[in-house]
């Protein structure tokens, strides 16, 4: 697969590709913390997932986790760092995390729990009130659901504008992006092949 230079093209093997399948279906047993794609070599927190784990235990965005149950993380892929985070709710894994506001060092044990992953959050654009702003983090199974939900609880023909952020989104189900951008564009098909 490295062959064709496609940076978006792996091979998985059976065991990734059922955490893929987890990933998309937003349900996994887990610690709640959702990686930064920004720097490939380290394990940034980009944000901990509401009510998990990593939010009780007050993990922070920019939080660097450098090692996992005692194995260091900086040449390890992301892909299997999710892998060793992840397994069966109870269990439980430690991580040793680098705080750089604080230049400090520190080891939370976390027991992993059933997480739903929210991939849609909504309110009004902080000092304008006029503006409905969107975050979709993913496109899991029930993203097209979860927007629909989120559009009718904000009312949201009461705003003039949308910002539908999409920054950090990795992607996900084909079906569920397409139910998404049916909410924007004008009826058809909204893609080719």
């Amino acid at each position: 697969v490295e062959i064709l230079g496609d940076p978006y093209s792996t091979y998985m093997n059976a065991k990734e590709n059922a955490e893929l399948f987890q990933m998309i279906e937003g349900k996994f047993g887990g610690v709640g913390i959702v990686l930064s794609l920004k720097d490939p070599k380290k394990l940034v927190v980009l944000r901990s997932i509401k009510n998990s784990p990593a939010s009780k235990a007050g993990l922070d965005a920019g939080d660097v986790v450098s090692k996992i149950n005692d194995v260091d993380t900086s040449s390890m892929e992301q892909d299997k760092a999710v892998g060793l985070m992840r397994g069966d709710p109870g269990t439980i894994v430690n991580l040793t995390v680098y705080r750089d506001s604080t230049k400090k060092t520190f080891v939370v044990s976390l027991t992993r729990q059933n997480i739903t992953v929210p991939t849609v959050e909504g309110e009004a654009l902080p000092g304008h009130s006029d503006i409905a702003y969107l975050n979709i983090s993913q496109f899991a199974s029930d993203t097209g659901t979860e927007l629909k939900e989120t559009l009718d609880t904000m009312n949201i023909k009461s705003f003039k504008g949308i910002i539908l952020d999409m920054r950090y989104n990795h992607g996900g189900e084909l079906k569920a992006a397409v139910q998404v951008a049916s909410y924007f564009i004008p009826q058809g098909p909204a893609v080719y092949i």
